[in-house]
């Protein structure tokens, strides 16, 4: 006879918020004491977790810091399904993914320049990190952006990835040197002219 274990709402509640308690730990021990510093002793003592539930949750150091930066990644891969879903038009896909890049930037300014820092010093181990977690993101970025160039919204000329690295380029900027001081224009007229500036240089 087959026995069925029930797992209580309350245990499945309780295992889900360890398991953010711990994400949450994780990002900030890497955002302060970055890949070299960060270590499990250090983000269990801020989960309020022993490290065998560390481990329990997250097998390796490195699966959880990928686990960390697919879910920073999280919010850009549901504006693409979002676009490809409505069949959005590139400039207004764009624009969304912008605005929430933006805020996402804001809110990780510091895990973003850590890794920034640490990941032409780092060679190996981080960069296989971030571009494993970022790969099936960009993927799906570049086979979104064809399928505009074949609608002929990009001219035929245009390498997609090179455009993508531009755009992507364009908005790291913002965190790498962020405008400071008085800048006598409002976001949102930058925010268009970024766009307005990228959509006409490939227009057929």
């Amino acid at each position: 006879m087959q026995v069925i274990t029930y797992m209580s709402t309350s245990t499945t509640k309780a295992k889900g918020d360890t398991r953010a308690r711990i994400l949450l730990a994780a990002r900030e021990v890497l955002a302060q004491a970055g890949w070299t510093g960060a270590t499990t002793q250090e983000i269990a003592r801020r989960a309020q977790v022993n490290e065998v539930t560390l481990f329990r949750h997250f097998r390796t150091k490195q699966a959880l810091f990928e686990a960390v930066l697919l879910g920073f990644l999280k919010g850009r891969r549901q504006i693409i399904d979002w676009a490809e879903a409505e069949d959005v038009p590139l400039e207004e896909m764009l624009s969304r993914y912008a605005a929430h890049y933006r805020k996402s930037q804001k809110n990780s300014a510091d895990l973003i320049r850590t890794l920034l820092a640490e990941y032409n010093r780092q060679p190996g181990t981080l960069r296989q990190v971030i571009e494993e977690a970022a790969a099936p993101l960009k993927a799906d970025f570049l086979a979104y952006v064809k399928r505009r160039q074949a609608r002929g919204e990009i001219r035929r000329d245009v390498d997609c990835a090179a455009f993508l690295d531009l755009f992507s380029g364009l908005l790291l900027a913002e965190t790498i040197k962020p405008c400071i001081g008085k800048r006598g224009y409002s976001q949102a007229a930058y925010d268009k002219l970024r766009i307005d500036v990228l959509i006409r240089g490939v227009r057929p």
